[in-house]
């Protein structure tokens, strides 16, 4: 009998092995991997120098690992695996949190944090003489999740800010606003959606409130966003929500990286390696929102990560003009060659936590 079980072990396992074996050779490669967001390794060109030196074996390891059927799905089975059978309270620092997926934070980087307060105040000294200047800190959804998990220390984040700007530059407090039902389940952005109260906290910062505006919702299904695939644990597509109405269909945005105009919302990058890139066009270092309908002359300028671009069209019927700015990717040194400044624009700085705590990434 034991003799039969280890023919039959042996029979099954050369079997599934074969299988996978003739599935990757009829199989067409994969160019992209959209859980992971990244491209996937292509076969490698065997040539007597890659051969030689040792590069084609380790090419063809990575480019099997990346072309191995049901590669997604044994991923999230292992995550699985650890969390639910073998107890780890996260897998590679991702958990699940009523549903919702998070990442680990690291702790507060108050050398980080200073390094953020101290570009405000240069800016501030430079180029933001005579402007209306407020900062807000979006938290990251570990810290409205209720989590046994460590969390960066959102308190003691605003506090240091607050102490490090210079006086007249305050706080649009935003914390008591948001709840974890305001994010996305498998992405770390906030649901377009479900942030109106934030636009109007803000609007009314500045004193800059419009007539209420009447928008429609549209869907899309089948949202993945980037903790879908990092987390590599169990989870569901969801629905992205994006708001438009008069405003944001005539307005105007351009960008200093994109020739010509851009709508507001770009459709077609739904299905690329970041759904969330709809949201004006993802990540550009200077991009500007005219609003040929609007009631005033005011401007606004956004200095904003990611966040920023699901928030700004929910700002824009209040101005004439509104400019994205993020110094993740364009150094404020050379700020003035793309964006005009002068007295009297309301200026904010929007980061989320986590980006707070690794200021240095603002050049």
């Amino acid at each position: 009998m034991k003799k039969l079980q280890a023919v039959l072990t042996v029979v099954l396992l050369s079997g599934a092995v074969l299988g996978f074996a003739l599935t990757e050779l009829v199989r067409p490669d994969e160019e992209l991997s959209r859980t992971e967001r990244r491209k996937l390794a292509q076969a490698p060109e065997l040539t007597w120098e890659n051969l030689s030196s040792g590069d084609y074996g380790e090419d063809l390891e990575t480019y099997l690992s990346d072309q191995f059927p049901l590669r997604d799905q044994l991923r999230t089975a292992m995550g699985a695996f650890r969390t639910r059978v073998l107890g780890q309270k996260d897998n590679n620092g991702y958990y699940d949190q009523n549903g919702w997926l998070c990442k680990r934070e690291d702790p507060l980087k108050p050398e980080q944090v200073q390094w953020a307060a101290d570009k405000i105040t240069t800016l501030c000294d430079t180029l933001l003489e005579g402007s209306t200047v407020r900062w807000a800190v979006v938290p990251d959804k570990s810290q409205l999740s209720g989590t046994e998990h460590p969390t960066l220390d959102l308190e003691a984040l605003r506090e240091q800010i607050a102490a490090s700007v210079p006086e007249g530059v305050e706080e649009i407090p935003l914390a008591d606003l948001l709840e974890l039902e305001d994010y996305y389940r498998t992405d770390t952005h906030w649901r377009q959606e479900r942030i109106g109260p934030v636009a109007e906290r803000i609007l009314e910062a500045f004193g800059a409130q419009g007539e209420e505006r009447d928008y429609e919702a549209h869907t899309l299904s089948g949202f993945t966003g980037v903790y879908y695939g990092q987390a590599a644990l169990p989870s569901e597509p969801e629905d992205m929500v994006y708001l438009t109405d008069a405003v944001t269909e005539n307005a105007l945005v351009t960008s200093a990286e994109v020739q010509g105009t851009l709508p507001v919302y770009v459709l077609d990058k739904f299905e690329g390696l970041d759904s969330y890139d709809i949201f004006l066009n993802g990540a550009q270092a200077v991009v500007t929102i005219e609003n040929p309908l609007a009631q005033t002359d005011r401007e606004l300028i956004l200095f904003r990560d990611s966040f920023g671009s699901s928030l700004a069209p929910l700002l824009l019927g209040s101005y004439a003009k509104v400019t994205l700015v993020d110094l993740r990717y364009l150094s404020s040194q050379i700020l003035e060659q793309y964006v005009d400044f002068h007295p009297g624009q309301d200026v904010l700085f929007l980061y989320s936590a986590p980006l707070w705590n690794s200021g240095t990434l603002l050049k």
